[in-house]
């Protein structure tokens, strides 16, 4: 109940707030997504069995965002993770605390909580962790330019103590892109460990993908039924290193995957393959141990007037003599209660 208490306090505090800044200067929002993640997937068992489960509930996001100056917005506020069934209705309360500098058109500076969504490959970075450990707390440039994408971070997760180790992870995705070809480079780096706690453990672990694609068929109109159609391949490799004596790893695979885009719906095809149980990324899909599965997948949002989205994901996977199956359905939503509506540069 103290998660419910602290969560009305918060909510009267940021009431207060908005009440008392001047006019104009800030905006006051509410962000929420309702969700349903259903696993069929073997996350966690590698090939002995299937991590059957199911993820529902909110991820309930109010804040302030104060603006600064025309590139500078201060971010204040809360996530709140609110899974269905359980008795107490707020399993986690995190700040949510971020300043943006919007140094140059499309180029973005973050200090603070980061931008969680992450365009990883779930061989490096599983997309489950969007829902599962949603708040990320470090430093963050994101770039989104016509031909250059850039998304770099460190997010801190727990700073060392003398029984403690410390825990952080970095990422980086890199992409180069035209009309036609893509071209791309992803690493992401997780550290456990540390010399000042009485654990004396030490483990790092790095993924990495190299990648590239092309753009077989572009949209010319609005109206086309079909859309971008192309092809990917990536090739991935990890590195994990243990200072208990555990033999250093090195695990290598191939990724490709042919998409389009029909309907306005995304469907794709995708084959792994080289890989083995030596591939232990530790934010990764766990899937990616095996030596070689396919999948095919279907995409759909809706937009719904201009700030609900439905969103539904399905997925079937061929893998270990066997076809597993996953769905996400999502439903999010903003809600603006700024009197004024000058345009905000916050996200």
């Amino acid at each position: 109940m103290n998660l419910i208490y602290k969560s009305l306090l918060l909510f009267l505090f940021l009431g207060l707030v908005s009440s008392t800044v001047e006019a104009g200067s800030y905006r006051f929002y509410i962000e929420n997504e309702t969700f349903l993640y259903n696993l069929e997937r073997d996350r966690n068992l590698g090939p002995a069995g299937v991590d059957a489960r199911t993820l529902t509930g909110d991820i309930l996001k109010p804040f302030i965002a104060y603006k600064v100056d025309d590139d500078m917005t201060v971010v204040i506020g809360a996530l709140l993770d609110i899974p269905f069934g359980e008795d107490d209705r707020v399993e986690k309360a995190d700040p949510v605390i971020s300043i943006h500098y919007d140094f140059s058109p499309g180029y973005r500076f973050t200090a603070g909580t980061l931008n969680h969504i992450h365009p990883l490959l779930d061989g490096l970075f599983d997309d489950i962790l969007e829902y599962e450990d949603p708040v990320e707390q470090g430093f963050q440039l994101q770039v989104k330019k016509k031909y250059f994408r850039q998304d770099l971070w460190i997010d801190w997760r727990e700073r060392e103590l003398t029984d403690r180790p410390e825990n952080f992870a970095a990422g980086n995705y890199t992409q180069f892109k035209s009309d036609r070809a893509m071209f791309d480079l992803q690493g992401y780096y997780f550290h456990f460990g540390g010399g000042l706690n009485s654990v004396k453990t030490v483990t790092d672990n790095y993924s990495f993908a190299l990648g590239a694609g092309y753009k077989f068929y572009k949209r010319r109109r609005s109206s086309d039924t079909l859309g971008e159609t192309g092809l990917t391949a990536h090739y991935l490799i990890n590195n994990n290193q243990d200072s208990r004596g555990v033999p250093t790893t090195i695990e290598d695979g191939v990724l490709i995957k042919l998409y389009t885009h029909l309907w306005g719906a995304k469907f794709y095809v995708m084959k792994w393959a080289m890989g083995g149980p030596d591939f232990i990324p530790t934010q990764g899909d766990k899937f990616y141990q095996a030596d070689h599965f396919s999948e095919i997948g279907f995409e759909k949002t809706w937009w719904w007037k201009k700030n609900v989205a439905f969103k539904v994901n399905l997925r079937a996977t061929q893998i270990f003599g066997r076809i597993d199956f996953d769905h996400l359905t999502s439903m999010k939503w903003r809600l603006d209660f700024t009197p004024d509506k000058n345009k905000s540069s916050a996200d």
